[in-house]
């Protein structure tokens, strides 16, 4: 999760198992109203930059076609179209 949440910009963090901390959390958001609604446009905004469907499938093609080249292997379909050439 850490690769994920930038603190304080786009999300908070509470220790593991830290019912106080998780409160001590909640009680930021209610008692930062602005920076809390700037935290969650900056959330959005890292969301549709990193995980919207279109970006989504462009990096699993990349990893796809990176794959293919480190192997040498070609993608399904590709064996029996070169056969019946």
């Amino acid at each position: 999760m850490a690769s994920l949440i930038k603190s304080h910009r786009t999300g908070l963090f509470c220790c593991p198992n830290s019912p106080e901390d998780l409160a001590a959390q909640v009680t930021w958001v209610f008692g930062h109203p602005v920076e809390f609604a700037l935290m969650r446009r900056h959330a959005r905004q890292e969301f549709e930059a990193r995980y919207i469907a279109d970006r989504t499938y462009e990096q699993l093609l990349g990893i796809y076609h990176t794959a293919r080249e480190r192997t040498g292997r070609h993608a399904p379909g590709e064996y029996k179209a070169a056969a019946l050439q």
